[in-house]
């Protein structure tokens, strides 16, 4: 389950290379994972929301809330995944099943 607060916004990141798609999307997810606890140790907010991947397209999509973009890539960057795209301001709603 994910929290967010009220103070983070919400960011959309893009990849578009084999590099990044090869993978099962579990390992990229365990690798982002990671590196957001390494950086919320550090101080920093910044949680993963979404990832989903379309391999015959070569396309990765990650939605995270944080405090900053430069949080996002970095969080990117020290899993071995430097972002493509890093887009703000963007809104973003999971629909879980409801019982």
């Amino acid at each position: 389950m994910f929290y967010t607060t009220p103070n983070l916004a919400c960011f959309l990141v893009e990849w578009y290379s084999p590099e990044t798609t090869w993978r099962p999307l579990d390992e990229t997810v365990a690798k982002l994972d990671a590196e957001i606890t390494a950086i919320r140790a550090e101080g920093s907010a910044v949680q993963l929301l979404v990832a989903l991947t379309a391999h015959s397209d070569q396309v990765l999509y990650s939605v995270f809330a944080a405090s900053s973009p430069d949080t996002v890539r970095r969080a990117c960057e020290r899993a071995g995944l430097p972002p493509e795209r890093v887009t703000a301001g963007i809104e973003a709603r999971v629909m879980a099943d409801e019982p």
